[in-house]
């Protein structure tokens, strides 16, 4: 019987590890979208780097909720970059002819 609840502890532990090891993981993964997002648009200001690297070091504590929180900051300021630069991609005086 000590062997059957070894075993069943173990399981109840690996149970109970995995949501930890998949929120770790998410992180890791959320941060690679960003990253790859932050060189689409070719962002090099130091404030969103700055904003990466502290959500760098906050999955890296298994902070995740709050690095989280940093990365829907960084992904609102790249979608406001995207959303300035291009609304000026149309050269100015071009009017479509009117009949």
């Amino acid at each position: 019987m000590t062997t059957r609840h070894l075993l069943t502890a173990c399981a109840l532990v690996l149970c109970s590890a995995a949501p930890a090891m998949a929120v770790g993981a998410q992180c890791e993964d959320q941060l690679a979208q960003v990253s790859a997002q932050m060189q689409q648009q070719k962002s090099e200001q130091a404030d969103l780097k700055s904003k990466y690297d502290q959500a760098q070091k906050l999955c890296a504590e298994h902070q995740d909720q709050q690095a989280q929180a940093v990365l829907r900051q960084i992904r609102k300021e790249l979608a406001g970059n995207a959303t300035e630069s291009s609304g000026s991609s149309e050269p100015q005086g071009s009017s479509s002819p009117q009949k």
